[in-house]
């Protein structure tokens, strides 16, 4: 709040101009007027500044009004500053000079805020209300007065608000109506305020409208489990979905759905698919189950590999890629690979290359930590030690005695195929990078930062509000 400094012991006659107004002190008075063509000694009229000797305040004064607090002879200018207006102490109590005089008396303090509100505040776009609150109190025990000012030129309501603010001056309440037009999306500062008539205190929010959001996402479902028989077939990852500047729509509860991987399989046969997973209707598709002895291999995000000279199945355009065939070589050693799982960057490698391996994932820094996801899982041996996994995730394969590893969580990688059981598929995992922080979510992400952007990280189901 401003302070207006008068010369301490002024002479009779002495001068001071204050807010573009003249006032000259009176010895015999023991207070400073103004000039005689605007004064007057009741205040509140004659077009000019005015002065005026009373216990309370006067009602209506304008800027450059004196006032001669009787009771405990301090003397207030009303005042006008760039966004606001208020009585402000320019003297005090006999024997007491300016703001120490004020102090002694009491008069002059500044209310106490004990009801913080937000720094910023997001409103409805539908049109619905909402609310912002901010109580205070004054130290000597008066009313407490609660207004708002709009940081423009002329303090006008913001297009962003269709009504006026409502204010509940019992509760400290301030009510917002928002505009439900998409035209009016923006962002406005507001001043909020809390005077006893005197001296006021002020606490700014940025309030915003906004009808979407621009970030980015990566979705990766569930991969699928590797084959079971002699040389069962790798797994296929799970779909992969990625974009940036997607737009999300703000205060709706998006849906997060983090898919599963399949289970691991024994004895003979194809093993499982991955589960889906999803940002509301943006679906990525389950991992491909690997073949095993007398089952073919199933479609998925990414293909599952064939067992014993079956082909891979397809993966889904846009998320995935095949599984690759199986080749069993019988007469004399009993030689061969069940086919690899394919992986969102690769196909799987076939059977009969005992160099192939699960098809490679993809690598994103979405987290601000680059990590590849979604890669294919290693088709079975027969005697010999199975095929590895794609970078990725996924899982090598064992042979017709066991050994097949299991994808790692949360990664969609596919499961190894294997003789006896086959590997897990890994679960899946869904990443929002976001400019701005949520309003709200569940299923407890792990929430960090990159950049100036805000990650969740959901390794099981929830939602997310912005």
């Amino acid at each position: 709040m401003a302070v207006v400094n008068l010369p301490d012991s002024p002479a009779d006659g002495t001068t001071q101009d204050v807010g573009g107004i003249t006032y000259t002190y009176s010895s015999s008075k023991g207070y400073w007027t103004a000039a005689a063509s605007s004064a007057s000694s009741g205040g509140g009229g004659g077009g000019g500044a005015s002065v005026t000797s009373s216990d309370t305040a006067p009602s209506s004064p304008s800027a450059g009004d004196l006032w001669y607090k009787s009771d405990t002879s301090a003397l207030y200018v009303y005042y006008t500053d760039a966004d606001s207006s208020q009585w402000v102490g320019v003297s005090g109590p006999a024997g007491a000079d300016g703001a120490a005089g004020a102090a002694a008396t009491g008069y002059g303090q500044v209310p106490i805020i004990y009801t913080e509100p937000p720094t910023t505040h997001n409103l409805n776009n539908d049109g619905s209300t909402s609310t912002v609150q901010m109580q205070a109190v004054d130290p000597e025990g008066t009313a407490i007065t609660y207004g708002i000012a709009y940081a423009n030129s002329t303090n006008a309501r913001p297009d962003q608000l269709a009504a006026n603010t409502t204010i509940n001056q019992t509760t400290g309440t301030y009510t917002f109506t928002p505009s439900a037009s998409n035209s009016e999306e923006g962002s406005f500062k507001a001043r909020l305020s809390a005077t006893d008539g005197i001296t006021s205190a002020t606490r700014f929010v940025d309030f915003n409208l906004l009808f979407s959001i621009s970030a980015s996402y990566l979705i990766v479902a569930g991969g699928g489990s590797g084959g079971v028989g002699n040389t069962g077939g790798g797994g296929g990852a799970g779909g992969l979905l990625y974009a940036s500047g997607h737009s999300f729509e703000t205060n709706v509860s998006h849906t997060i759905t983090v898919g599963a991987g399949g289970g691991a399989k024994s004895g003979n046969g194809a093993g499982s698919s991955g589960q889906n997973s999803s940002i509301g209707s943006i679906i990525a598709i389950g991992g491909g189950a690997g073949g095993g002895n007398g089952a073919a291999p199933l479609v998925g995000g990414s293909g599952g590999g064939g067992p014993d000279g079956v082909a891979g199945a397809a993966g889904i355009a846009g998320q995935g890629n095949a599984g690759g065939l199986g080749d069993y070589t019988a007469p004399t050693n009993g030689t061969g690979y069940g086919g690899s799982g394919g992986g969102a960057g690769g196909v799987g490698g076939p059977g009969s290359d005992q160099a192939s391996e699960g098809g490679v994932g993809l690598e994103y820094s979405i987290t601000g930590t680059a990590a590849y996801y979604a890669g294919g899982g290693g088709g079975g041996g027969y005697n010999n030690t199975g095929r590895p996994a794609g970078n990725g995730g996924g899982g090598a394969g064992g042979n017709r005695y066991g050994g097949a590893v299991s994808a790692t969580a949360n990664t969609g990688g596919g499961g190894g195929g294997d003789g006896l059981t086959s590997g897990a598929g890994g679960s899946g995992i869904v990443v929002i990078r976001a400019p701005r922080a949520a309003t709200s979510t569940t299923g407890g992400p792990t929430v960090t930062t990159a950049g100036s952007d805000t990650v969740y990280t959901f390794l099981s189901s929830g939602t997310i509000t912005f």
